[in-house]
């Protein structure tokens, strides 16, 4: 099946964990903008890896775009961001500088739900997202009307074995509460974009953990 003819509307189990991600992120959004500057070390780290890989200037989307601080941090020509929450998306809307945001679902997202200028990407970003999603395979297919044949997919997410250290964190207050996440090994990842017909050309881990300690951080 290929990603124009995929169904517009999920499997029932799929769709109550969107709905469940949804009412999530739709009242933590007036928080999210404290708790990237409480884990200022993380954000800044995956910033800075998605500007070594994504050269200024290019066309750049990014799924689960958040506020859109990521996308405004490498510098793009042309950067769009989606975003499934309403109120998440309102207020990067309303942060300078300009990006063009929409307020769609990646899981049942086709091209026409674009603007015409917006439907090709010289990269597409996945940052910290693939855990929300019912459905990655899904949203891998319906990414591939928007790409060219030199587009860069970029997938950024949590070790899996980080699970109980990171559930630790949210107990303490240390990590913005979290709703029910799918956590994947590399191996899965890996696999999903294989089955999409997305070829992988590289991968690694980053750090040991999401926050600076020292001696394992580097100033």
């Amino acid at each position: 099946m290929n990603a124009t003819t995929l169904p517009r509307q999920k499997p029932q189990h799929k769709h109550q964990l969107s709905v469940q991600n949804h009412a999530h992120f739709e009242q933590v959004a007036p928080q999210l903008e404290r708790w990237q500057r409480r884990n200022h070390y993380y954000y800044r780290d995956i910033e800075r890896l998605h500007q070594f890989l994504i050269p200024p200037g290019a066309r750049v989307l990014e799924i689960g775009c958040g506020l859109g601080d990521l996308l405004h941090g490498v510098a793009p020509q042309v950067g769009v961001g989606i975003d499934f929450s309403t109120e998440v998306a309102a207020l990067a809307q309303a942060r300078p500088p300009p990006l063009h945001i929409y307020c769609l679902d990646a899981e049942t997202l086709t091209p026409a739900d674009l603007a015409p200028e917006h439907q090709q990407f010289d990269y597409i970003m996945l940052a910290g997202v693939l855990g929300y999603l019912s459905d990655v395979q899904a949203v891998l297919q319906r990414l591939q009307p928007l790409c060219h044949s030199r587009t860069r997919v970029i997938l950024t997410f949590h070790n899996y074995m980080w699970e109980p250290l990171l559930r630790l964190a949210e107990k303490v207050g240390q990590r913005r509460p979290q709703p029910p996440q799918n956590w994947r090994s590399m191996d899965d990842v890996v696999n999903l974009l294989s089955i999409t017909g997305v070829n992988t050309l590289k991968k690694g881990r980053r750090f040991l953990w999401p926050t600076r300690v020292l001696p394992l951080s580097a100033a």
